[in-house]
C-alpha cells in the first residue's frame, strides 16, 4: 500500500505555482485594468451560446458530446483568467 502524507510545503508550492502563473499571466497581457479579462469573457459567452444552439437544435447527434465539452471547457478558460486576474490585481481590499 502507498501512503500518501501531505506536508504544509506542499501548500507552500502550489502558492508559489499560482503566483508564479500569475505573473507570468501579467507580462503576457501586459494590463492590470482587466481589458483582456472582459474580452476573453464574451469571447468564451458567445462560444458558450451558439453551442448551445448547435446542441440544442439536434440531440440525436453523434457529437453532443463534444459540444457540451466545447461548452464546458469555454466556461472553465473564463473561470481560471478571471479567478487568476483576481487573484493577481491590485485591487484595495
Amino acid at each position: 500500500m502507498i501512503k500518501v502524507v501531505r506536508t504544509t510545503s506542499d501548500s507552500k508550492d502550489f502558492k508559489e505555482l499560482a503566483k508564479k502563473l500569475g505573473q507570468e499571466l501579467k507580462l503576457i497581457y501586459g494590463s492590470t485594468n482587466g481589458k483582456y479579462v472582459s474580452y476573453l469573457g464574451i469571447a468564451c459567452g458567445l462560444t458558450a451560446i451558439l453551442f448551445v444552439g448547435i446542441l440544442s437544435s439536434d440531440l440525436h447527434s453523434k457529437v453532443v458530446g463534444l459540444y457540451q465539452r466545447i461548452i464546458e471547457g469555454s466556461v472553465l478558460v473564463w473561470l481560471v483568467v478571471c479567478s487568476f486576474y483576481l487573484r493577481t490585481s491590485h485591487i484595495e481590499r
